[in-house]
Parts: C-alpha cells; sequence; structure tokens
C-alpha cells in the first residue's frame, strides 16, 4: 500500500534530508547552547520516513540521508566524535508491522554509498554528514518497495543518540510518469466563507512522486503542499491543505484524491466524487483534470461544510 502522507515526515523530510547543517557563531561562549536541545546529541533528521526519487533506468546520485551533530557549545564542537551506523533490518521489520507496509531492504548490487556503514568520524567542527547514495535503477525490481533503513546506536566524546530521531528509513523511489511541472489553471470560485478569498489562476505546482502512481502538489511560491488562492488581492494559500493524487496506472483515471495534511486540527479537509468532473490524467499531453472540495466543518457547520469547490486543469509543462 502506499504510505499516508498525512505523517507530514513522509512529504516534508524528503526535502529536508540533504538540507544544511545548522551554522555555529564564533561569538558564542562555551557556556552558552548553541543546539538548542540542551545536550551534546547525534541525530537524523526529523522523522523517520522519507523519499529519494530516482529516474527509472538510469545510473543517478544524489544526497540520501544526513546525520546531525548538535553540540551544546563551540568547545564540544570541536570536539573529534565518532558514530556507530548501520543498516538495521529489525527496524525496517518492526516498522513494516507497525504501519502494515511491505518495503524490503534494496539489494546490495544496485547502489554504492559515500559512506559505508559502521564506524564513521565528524572532524573537529563538522556539524552535519550526508550519505550520498549511486543507484542503478535498472538492476533493481521496480514491483518492489525499497528502503535503506539507517540507524544510529552510540556517540563517543559525551555526546549521547537522539532516540527520537536514530531511525530513517528512506524509500528508493523511480519517478512516475506523472511527475513534474504543471501550469494550473480553473473555473473562478470565491470561498463561502470569505469573500475576499478568491482564485489565484494560473499558478506553478511541482507534483511529486510519492508511491508507483500517486504525486502530491508542491507549491513552488512557498515552498510547501499548499493550495494558492488570492486573498485581498494577494497571492496566498491555505494553510493545512493540499492535494495528493493517486491515479489507475492503465486508464490514468484518478482513483483517490485527499489532502496531504489530514487530519488537521482546523478540520480543513478535501473531499471529491469521482462522478463529478473529468479526474483524469490525459496520456496525449501529460496534462490532469480534476474536482474536489475544500472543506472546513469548523467554519461552514452545515453539511457538506464546503468552503471552495475546484474545477481544474494542470497543464504538464516538463520534468522537474
Amino acid at each position: 500500500m502506499i504510505m499516508k502522507l498525512n505523517r507530514l515526515t513522509q512529504r516534508v523530510v524528503a526535502l529536508l534530508l540533504i538540507g544544511t547543517a545548522g551554522i555555529v557563531q564564533s561569538c558564542i561562549t562555551d557556556s552558552e547552547d548553541i543546539s538548542g536541545v540542551g545536550a551534546n546529541r547525534i541525530r537524523f533528521s526529523a522523522g523517520e520516513f522519507s523519499i529519494v526519487t530516482f529516474t527509472p533506468d538510469a545510473i543517478e546520485t544524489k544526497g540520501l540521508v544526513t546525520i546531525y551533530r548538535d553540540a551544546i557549545s563551540e568547545g564540544d564542537n570541536s570536539k573529534s566524535v565518532t558514530v556507530t551506523l548501520s543498516l538495521d533490518e529489525a527496524a525496517l521489520e518492526a516498522y513494516n508491522e507497525e504501519n502494515e507496509t511491505d518495503f524490503v531492504l534494496l539489494d546490495p548490487a544496485s547502489y554504492t554509498l559515500s559512506v559505508s556503514p559502521g564506524t564513521i568520524t565528524f572532524a573537529p567542527g563538522e556539524s552535519a554528514k550526508t550519505i550520498r547514495i549511486t543507484l542503478n535503477t535498472g538492476l533493481i525490481d521496480l514491483s518492489l518497495k525499497h528502503v535503506l533503513p539507517f540507524a544510529i546506536s552510540s556517540a563517543s566524546s559525551g555526546f549521547e543518540v537522539n532516540e527520537r530521531l536514530s531511525l530513517a528509513i528512506v524509500q528508493t523511489l523511480p519517478i512516475n510518469k506523472f511527475d513534474g511541472v504543471y501550469e494550473v489553471t480553473g473555473d473562478p470560485w470565491v470561498d463561502a466563507a470569505n469573500a475576499a478569498i478568491t482564485d489565484y489562476y494560473p499558478f506553478e505546482w511541482y507534483a511529486e512522486t510519492t508511491g508507483e502512481n500517486s504525486i502530491v502538489f508542491f507549491d513552488t511560491f512557498f515552498g510547501t503542499y499548499f493550495h494558492p488562492i488570492s486573498s485581498g488581492g494577494s497571492r496566498s494559500a491555505y494553510g493545512c491543505f493540499g492535494v495528493e493524487a493517486t491515479f489507475n496506472p492503465t486508464t490514468g483515471k484518478i482513483v483517490d484524491l485527499k489532502s496531504p495534511w489530514s487530519p488537521c486540527a482546523n478540520t480543513r479537509d478535501l473531499t471529491w466524487d469521482s462522478s463529478v468532473g473529468i479526474n483524469q490524467w490525459n496520456e496525449s499531453d501529460g496534462s490532469i483534470d480534476m474536482t474536489y472540495n475544500f472543506i472546513q466543518p469548523s467554519v461552514v457547520t452545515t453539511p457538506p461544510h464546503i468552503r471552495v469547490s475546484f474545477n481544474e486543469h494542470l497543464e504538464y509543462t516538463g520534468p522537474r
């Protein structure tokens, strides 16, 4: 099954895992906490699951996961620290059981890593280490869901392992045919709860692969998974609301639409009816048509709680 991406770690972490390391400023003394955690710790980025996508039938090198050193002081940051890193198959089995998933370990013959599991060393002043993978997707069975389950088990020089962020399961996922850049247009609309909020067309969305036949739409302006709007004549976006689509791989029909943020505390969510609108990926030009609703029961208390009904056309403009 395709993982639900309402755990934002599964959607946002794919962007953050290869982020930059924190900066230690020279004006901070040894007695000041520069890590913000109150302890010297070694960790992965937030969240235990992430996705890194690859081009099918190609050999590519990409950043896979980053290990961070959080230091209380400059003195601690100047220490050499050794960290024990492994591929934890037992943790993967436990994750599969807990989440009802069927991920399998990536075939070692299909990849090489820039940093091999075992003992790795942070040099004095080094705050982050990114593990890069060179993957030959032509050597893997694309019918399986491949991951690498990295685990940090120990650290030296007075650093401890942040247990909450000690596991990073990274799925190596080939980009599907729905992935790409789209220009979005649609029918005009006015928010039923606030007439100052109206449509903002056209805008650009990146469609990011989240599964074999699913994508999530990324707002390139705000840098997250939002739906753009015009608020008082200025560009804005609905927070805690976005669109993820799953397709029938043979017909291109949309079989599921949902918000990647659901469930949201402010009750914002997405509903749709497959019989309303076209709801189709068009093989002839790669475009997508979809119809769906933005609901918020806490604001529009009368069922079906619709604030906006969207009827949109997404014109494919090229790869990401």
